[in-house]
Order: C-alpha cells, then structure tokens, then sequence
C-alpha cells in the first residue's frame, strides 16, 4: 500500500502542471492526503507547474529557517530559466535573469538586486555540499508569484 501510494504521489505532481489552475486546488489536497498517510514531511516546489526534481541536485531538499524556504539555488533558477555563478573566493552567488541581477553572499542577510540593496529574513547557507538560498526572495526578485499550500507543503512559483 505504502509503495502505491508513493507511486500516486509521483504521478500527481507530475501531472500538477498540465491541470487547470482551478483543478490544481484539488491535486493539492490529494497531495496533502498522501503525504500524510506516508508521513511524508518534504517540501514540494511546483514552478510554472513542473514539479522540481531535487533529486538530481544532489537530493538536498528544501528547509524552513526562520519562517523561510531554502532551497537548492541550481534547482531554482534552472526551474526558472535563470543563469547562476558561484565565486568560491568570496561565497558569493550570482543569479542573472535578462536585465535582473541578484547578488548574495552565503551568511548575509544582505542582498543586491539589479543595483538595490535589499535586507533578507534569511541567509543563504550551504548545506551538504549545496547553496541553499531563500526562494520567495528569488521568484518575487523575477516578478513571480509565490503562494504557499500548508496542508501538502508546497510552494507553487508562477
């Protein structure tokens, strides 16, 4: 049964991208039902309605700190068509998207956006060997919306 259900579990989001927005409520609560049965505690991040794989990220899986999601920054802006660079001489992160340029550097709550310094709830740190950065602050930085489902644990970015 436990195995079923997390072979349901993979096939709705998978599915979660190619629903109308207003079915997607639906998906959601079935989301949340599964992961409760399997106690299955996991963050799930939906962008544009593609379910991001952290797999193969090194399988380091999204965190709350402080009230914020950290999430692997490659998993993020590979979801959203973005460009990041790592500078290991100053722990800085660099995310490019067209005109828009967010800068961070890995324990500072401070933040550059296109020129505009910008205060952080949250640092971006590294955990198992990834960047882990603060991902509503990244979506929004791109004008994206992001809405959080509590019941299933999931971030949606549109």
């Amino acid at each position: 049964v436990k195995e079923d259900s997390a072979g349901y579990l993979k096939e709705l989001k998978k599915m979660f991208g190619k629903i109308d927005l207003p079915d997607r409520n639906e998906v959601l609560s079935k989301l949340a039902e599964i992961k409760k049965k399997l106690k299955d505690f996991t963050i799930d991040v939906f962008v544009k309605g593609v379910n991001i794989d952290f797999e193969q990220y090194g399988n380091v899986k999204p965190v709350i700190k402080n009230d914020r999601t950290l999430a692997p920054v490659r998993a993020i802006t590979e979801a959203l068509g973005a460009d990041v660079k790592w500078d290991a001489e100053t722990d800085t992160i660099t995310v490019t998207k067209g005109n828009i340029v967010i800068t961070m550097k890995i324990g500072s709550t401070s933040a550059d956006v296109s020129g505009t310094e910008t205060e952080l709830d949250t640092a971006p740190e590294i955990v198992d060997g990834r960047t882990l950065v603060p991902m509503r602050f990244i979506a929004e930085s791109m004008d994206l919306n992001v809405d959080w489902d509590e019941a299933s644990s999931s971030i949606i970015i549109e």
